[in-house]
């Protein structure tokens, strides 16, 4: 419990009295120009625990020091390992002020000291899926739950495909639900190896070996890469058991390159058809022949699990007047709604997040302006109502 951002990359730095020591230094930004600021990180957060630590710095849990309501986590880095990986460093910050999703870790800001670079991130409450399934004495999850967590997570890699970035490290350790012991609401960190489309290959091997596409341990990588992923934790889930085993890493490779999963373990699971089918087309070894993220948000396994809920009944009269207003909002006000956005109650966030999704009818992660007038048409409302 109480996770946020934990990660591979979680590193190892001094204790917090430190930090308060070194954030008041203004130093000259040495990478990260369009993005830090060189403040005192403590005159606006203030420090309550230790969230997780790792070889090269700590993250830490912070709240707002005025409002005492927002909480944080707050990942500090020593500027010795980010030299030697300052791309590496830009190259996940810029992919995270870019993404905007309701399943994905929000970042906030990243401040920089003498030291250190501390990068602000979104708190999240609830564990990770890797623990979450290592404390069952037995399997528990039902085909139902297992369904919600998996529509999550494929409307948040696709919102990812959408804006030509590819993950490149997707497994239970990186999906954390919102809230402990609830599972309908999730969020993907960790976008350290995360990478655009177009960006320049160089063919080196990255990734966590046990949940890898073949085209990865090659160096080569594309939207299908993580497609692949979500089919080796869907079939841990459903199974209990890692498709891909071996005595040492090559063995693992191996029989991954070959789609050498155990299909009688899946075959025996007491699992419905249908999950069974979306997996084998979720591990193929040929990318381009492998389920996408669009038809795998089809298929018939989902379908059965879908509420058949009626937009009226999840968009209420605010929400219809928030859009009829939309058009009419400067980026100001949009960004003052943004931050207002984080003072509703957990309750007001669930009706918002059910009135979202029956809005996002794509699975496109974004309301677009000309989206708005097919709304108002499903709800009765005429084009003459919204002047």
């Amino acid at each position: 419990m109480g996770s946020c951002c934990q990660s591979n990359q979680v590193i190892e730095v001094q204790d917090n009295r430190s930090l308060t020591k070194h954030s008041s230094h203004r130093s000259s930004s040495f990478v990260l120009d369009k993005f830090s600021k060189q403040k005192n990180l403590t005159k606006k957060y203030k420090y309550i625990s230790l969230i997780g630590s790792g070889a090269f710095g700590k993250v830490r849990l912070y709240v707002d020091a005025h409002s005492k309501t927002f909480r944080y986590a707050i990942k500090t880095i020593k500027k010795n390992f980010v030299r030697s990986n300052i791309e590496s460093i830009k190259s996940e910050i810029n992919i995270l002020r870019s993404l905007d999703h309701p399943n994905i870790v929000k970042y906030f800001e990243t401040y920089e000291d003498e030291n250190y670079l501390h990068i602000v991130m979104e708190y999240i409450e609830g564990d990770n899926l890797f623990r979450v399934l290592t404390k069952q004495n037995k399997f528990k999850f039902s085909e139902r739950i297992i369904s919600q967590i998996m529509k999550c997570l494929l409307v948040a890699v696709l919102f990812l495909h959408h804006n030509g970035i590819i993950h490149r490290d997707i497994k239970p350790e990186n999906i954390v639900f919102v809230k402990p012991d609830k599972f309908d609401a999730l969020k993907l960190i960790d976008f350290g190896l995360s990478i655009q489309q177009n960006a320049r290959k160089s063919n080196r091997r990255v990734g966590t070996p046990y949940y890898m596409a073949p085209e990865m341990i090659m160096g080569n990588f594309n939207f299908a890469s993580d497609v692949w992923s979500i089919g080796v934790i869907l079939f841990i889930m459903v199974t209990g058991k890692l498709p891909f085993r071996g005595k040492s890493k090559n063995e693992v490779f191996d029989k991954i390159r070959a789609g050498d999963y155990d299909k009688n373990i899946l075959t025996k699971s007491k699992c419905s058809r249908e999950v069974k089918d979306l997996i084998r087309k979720m591990l193929v070894t040929e990318n381009e022949k492998r389920i996408t993220v669009e038809c795998a948000l089809q298929h018939i396994w989902f379908k059965q699990f879908e509420k058949n809920e009626n937009i009226n009944l999840v968009v209420d009269q605010k929400i219809i007047e928030s859009l009829k207003q939309f058009q009419y909002q400067n980026l100001f006000q949009k960004e003052i709604k943004y931050y207002l956005a984080k003072l509703c109650s957990d309750k007001e966030i669930i009706k918002l997040k059910h009135a979202f999704e029956a809005i996002d009818k794509d699975k496109s992660g974004e309301i677009e302006y000309d989206e708005i007038p097919k709304i108002f048409s499903d709800l009765n409302i005429k084009a003459s109502d919204v002047r």
